[in-house]
């Protein structure tokens, strides 16, 4: 369920290259966070990603998540993406 609802809601920002997403005019402008940068990890826990979801950050707009939903996003790209 976390992989659909990151498709559904963040993936057409937040690229899964292991999925064959290739790098967009968007995402070159606005940069949204890379999943599969390490540095992002180490920047970011559980807690402000979820906050992030919430209260949108940049030109993120909040997203309409519950909490359970985003913390299943969450740990989906806790797994997919962190190494």
């Amino acid at each position: 369920r976390g992989r659909s609802l990151f498709n559904g809601n963040c993936r057409q920002c937040h690229l899964d290259r292991n999925q064959g997403d290739q790098v967009t005019a968007y995402y070159l402008r606005f940069r949204p966070a890379d999943f599969y940068d390490q540095d992002f990890w180490k920047r970011h826990d559980a807690k402000t990603i979820a906050e992030t979801v919430k209260r949108g950050k940049g030109v993120m707009p909040p997203q309409r998540l519950s909490p359970e939903d985003t913390q299943l996003v969450i740990d989906y790209i806790v797994k997919q993406f962190k190494n």
